[in-house]
């Protein structure tokens, strides 16, 4: 019997369940535990082992993410006052907030 594909074909086509299922389990991120308010996916976070990142630690206002030997970072659960601010600067979403955690903002009125 010939097999008439690359083995390159093969393997895309025998790795594309993984993927597309790890593409699926991205989108539909599992809620957060119990108990818990903020959390860093490592999985999917850019300074964990496998690269330079810190955009999260410069918009801290509380020093609350600390980076160990400037890469695996760790939040600091009782210095987070879930300000929210390094949600929007993670350049790709591994930071999750539980929304009732994030404080109202109190506006004055004038």
């Amino acid at each position: 019997m010939a097999f008439n594909s690359s083995r390159r074909d093969f393997l895309t086509r025998l790795l594309k369940p993984v993927t597309e299922a790890a593409a699926q389990a991205e989108i539909c991120s599992p809620e957060l535990p119990a108990g818990v308010n903020i959390i860093l996916k490592v999985d999917l976070c850019l300074a964990w082992g496998r690269g330079i990142c810190n955009s999260c630690e410069r918009v801290c206002p509380e020093n609350a993410l600390l980076f160990v030997g400037m890469m695996n970072p760790r939040i600091i659960d009782s210095r987070c006052t879930w300000c929210n601010l390094c949600v929007p600067v993670c350049p790709v979403d591994a930071i999750e907030v539980r929304p009732e955690a994030i404080p109202e903002l109190e506006v004055e009125e004038s």
